[in-house]
């Protein structure tokens, strides 16, 4: 399992759980059981997973076992959260640190710590998130666990990016990459590519990102993981977007958005719709756009997606624009901008004013638009955003 062969681990592990309920033994039978939902769940099923879960749970707790009680909280949570109950997921997390800190798992503790770090920062709670992960690649160092350090920087870096954090970014997933090529998972080694990718693509590198892209998508499918190369097929629509392939972009996007449906994935289907709409925009076809990107902003919604909100924010406001109203327009991308700032998100900030400029530009205030994109391609350059700085600048 831990080298990426999760459909070679099922049976095993299985197997593993027949004999221990043969043998009546019940601290076996809820190891056993964790790591059947675990292959199932690596192998991007998590439906299948999350039941197997909730029997180690309920085995764990009936004989006091804190070990596999914390880890199975920590998985129950996973699932939870994909399935965008971050209420509940955020519960599952805190439960399992008071419980591994009973017992002194510094390994459990430091992979939940990890995960609800993820919540704080899709949530918009940049401060908590960045001390939750801080505390998470503390413990995880302390112990040698490679695996939870990694993916911890792995996240650090796709939220550092957001926050316009360029070189924490980069520096996070370098040395995530580094940590995963020695402990072997390419489903992870690929994960880590994906934000790699983001960050080439963020400084204006499109070639490097969509190389690094595919790489992981090659991963992710001779792996059988679905809802991971669906992640892969949006992160690629994107990326067809800025070299202005509206058609490539829209149908990636489909196929992404509806893999993960399939699979349950509030927050990752509305990345995909989120993408149709704005391939749709670019294509000038505005009603299908809207539609959509309403459908994406729920998902948002529903997920807790923070960025994800504010980026069907952008796209609904200039749906807005396009249909005759562009003082609305505007209005929406100001109070999508304002809130980005709020939240440190700088990326989702600089996007909003990126489409402010050209609003301002076609609705007749030349001069006011000239002045933000000048103002936004300088800023974007110094902190070292080259694909927004070169759009900033080629507007006129």
């Amino acid at each position: 399992m831990n080298t990426g062969h999760a459909d070679q681990a099922k049976p095993l592990c299985e197997e593993a759980r027949s004999l221990n309920q043969k043998a009546g033994d019940p601290l076996g039978t809820a190891r056993a059981t964790n790591n059947v939902a675990n292959a199932y769940w690596k192998a991007g099923d998590s439906a299948s997973a999350k039941p197997l879960y909730e029997q180690a749970l309920s085995i764990a707790q009936s004989i006091g076992d804190k070990l596999d009680e914390a880890g199975a909280l920590n998985n129950l949570a996973i699932i939870l959260d994909e399935h965008g109950d971050l209420d509940g997921a955020k519960k599952a997390y805190r439960k399992s640190i008071d419980v591994a800190q009973e017992r002194g798992d510094k390994n459990g503790m430091g992979l939940a710590e990890q995960n609800l770090g993820v919540i704080y920062y899709r949530q918009g709670d940049r401060k908590n998130g960045a001390e939750t992960f801080a505390v998470a690649i503390r413990l995880a160092h302390e112990i040698g666990d490679k695996e939870t350090e990694a993916r911890a920087l792995n996240n650090l870096c796709a939220f550092s990016l957001q926050a316009g954090e360029l070189e924490r970014a980069d520096n996070s997933c370098q040395e995530s990459l580094k940590l995963r090529r020695e402990v072997g998972d390419r489903g992870d080694l690929a994960r880590s590519l994906i934000n790699g990718g983001d960050v080439l693509k963020a400084r204006g590198n499109l070639p490097a990102a969509k190389q690094s892209y595919e790489q992981a998508l090659k991963i992710h499918e001779e792996l059988g993981q679905k809802g991971e190369a669906a992640y892969l097929q949006i992160s690629l629509a994107s990326l067809a977007l800025e070299e202005n392939r509206a058609g490539d972009a829209k149908k990636l996007a489909e196929a992404g958005a509806g893999e993960l449906a399939t699979q349950k994935d509030p927050g990752g289907e509305g990345q995909g719709r989120a993408v149709v709409a704005q391939a749709l925009l670019a294509s000038g076809d505005s009603a299908e756009s809207q539609r959509q990107n309403r459908e994406a902003m729920r998902l948002a919604e529903q997920a807790g997606d923070k960025v994800l909100q504010l980026e069907t924010g952008i796209t609904d406001a200039k749906t807005t624009a396009m249909g005759g109203n562009s003082a609305a327009g505007l209005v929406k991308l100001k109070t999508v901008e304002q809130e980005a700032r709020k939240a440190g998100l700088l990326l989702v900030e600089f996007e909003a004013r990126l489409a402010i400029g050209e609003l301002q530009m076609k609705s007749g205030r030349s001069a006011e638009g000239r002045a933000t994109l000048r103002a936004l391609a300088q800023q974007a350059k110094t902190r070292g955003f080259g694909l927004l700085a070169k759009k900033a600048a080629a507007i006129d």
